[in-house]
């Protein structure tokens, strides 16, 4: 589980938040906390991996562990 959050597909957990059936506004301002640049070495951005320090990362990844 060490760095789990790294490997966390954005697409996999919109579809998620989605089901829970938030206003449109709310799941604006969710996906504005999962879409956060993270930048590596080569200053690229990713689809995979939640930044550290969000406060809503321990709720996303448990959601994504969800099924």
């Amino acid at each position: 589980m060490k760095q789990y959050s790294d490997f966390i597909d954005f697409e996999i957990l919109e579809k998620k938040i989605k089901k829970m059936n938030f206003p449109s506004d709310v799941f604006k301002l969710l996906k504005l906390f999962i879409c956060v640049s993270k930048f590596d070495n080569d200053h690229r951005d990713s689809k995979f991996g939640l930044t550290q320090g969000v406060p809503l990362i321990a709720l996303f990844a448990n959601l994504y562990l969800t099924e």
